[in-house]
């Protein structure tokens, strides 16, 4: 005879225990983001979101150690954010409200494909600062030219996969930076912000309000007096002579691409059938890590299978939440349903879903 269960849990019991779950798959994803951002030496920094208020998570310490510090915050039902001080990693930020306009527009055109988070309409550029320059204390843009900004001396940057509060949405990378690192601006955008006074080149007061850690080093001996004159005239010529150097790169890249045929256009592949309601709910009950293509498959015809059978609890998430709680939490562990394929395991999964939801 088939086993009977008679568990009652409530309401609200059920709602903590669906938001802490998610809080620790958000924190589980904000581990491995951090992580990349460690290894490109971006100094991340942990913020209780909302508040703004940093969070003593130590990143230089091995990764069990401070990754376990972020799900035990997670359990906690803090809601975290990362973040990027800009001068530590070296880089500034132009953010956007909305799509630019004016000068900005043209100067960011050529650059969609670069190191970009995007929240809804909101993006932020990501740039390294050019040796000799520095940002003003202030950042902000006189008006006029769209809605966009840059941080100042001491500003940060939110960063992926945190929520973005004003767009209602999370950033997200157009192009991770571990794949494609940010680079310096270009010569028009660099002016274009000299212009605005958001940026400038740096002068002797700023050399000297840089802390000793922060100082270039000098020689053992003689006067080695640092001379900016000399080095702001020879950081000039060199980037003048980068700017040829990928002027003429570009141009040979033009040649190359004009003699190439344009390739045929792919076949029209049959459309694939849409993944069914609430389909990130039911992904949580499937194995971590790369699965087989059939595995994937079947999984999803069994689902699609339920939701045809039970449209009205497939309709709604916290029905759904309830029968991925009741399958990973009953069926998953008891042995009589081992065997089961996940069409039988889902639907015992919904028989009892339906006696919690009834009690």
């Amino acid at each position: 005879m088939e086993p009977q269960f008679v568990v009652r849990i409530g309401s609200q019991e059920m709602q903590r225990i669906f938001a802490i779950r998610k809080n620790l798959d958000f924190c589980h994803t904000l581990a491995t983001y951090a992580e990349h951002y460690r290894q490109l030496g971006w100094s991340p920094l942990v913020r209780r979101a909302g508040c703004g208020t940093e969070v003593p998570v130590d990143f230089r310490r091995p990764h069990r150690s401070w990754a376990r510090s972020l799900m035990e915050l997670g359990l906690t039902g803090a809601v975290l954010e990362l973040a990027v001080p800009l001068r530590a990693a070296s880089l500034f930020v132009v953010r956007l409200t909305g799509p630019p306009q004016g000068a900005l527009a043209f100067y960011l055109a050529g650059r969609q494909h670069q190191c970009i988070a995007r929240a809804g309409e909101a993006e932020q550029h990501f740039f390294v600062l050019p040796p000799g320059w520095c940002v003003e204390p202030a950042g902000a843009p006189p008006q006029g030219e769209g809605p966009w900004s840059v941080p100042g001396t001491d500003g940060w940057a939110p960063l992926p996969p945190s929520r973005d509060e004003s767009a209602q949405d999370s950033w997200s990378w157009l192009t991770p930076p571990w794949e494609r690192p940010p680079g310096y601006p270009g010569p028009e955008l660099l002016a274009f912000l000299e212009a605005q006074g958001v940026l400038r080149p740096e002068t002797e007061e700023d050399d000297e309000a840089q802390p000793w850690w922060q100082e270039p080093a000098h020689a053992a001996e003689g006067p080695a007096e640092p001379r900016p004159e000399e080095r702001s005239a020879g950081e000039e010529a060199l980037l003048q002579a980068q700017v040829r150097e990928l002027t003429a790169l570009a141009q040979a890249m033009e040649k190359q691409l004009s003699v190439l045929q344009q390739p045929p256009a792919p076949e029209a592949k049959p459309a694939a059938e849409p993944l069914p309601v609430w389909w990130q709910e039911w992904s949580a009950l499937l194995p971590r890590g790369a699965l087989p293509p059939e595995i994937v498959a079947e999984f999803q015809d069994a689902v699609r299978a339920v939701c045809r059978e039970h449209p009205q609890l497939a309709a709604r998430r916290e029905h759904v939440n309830m029968v991925v709680y009741c399958y990973q939490n009953y069926v998953r562990i008891n042995p009589h349903f081992a065997g089961l394929s996940y069409g039988e395991k889902l639907s015992q999964a919904v028989r009892l879903a339906r006696d919690f939801l009834k009690s």
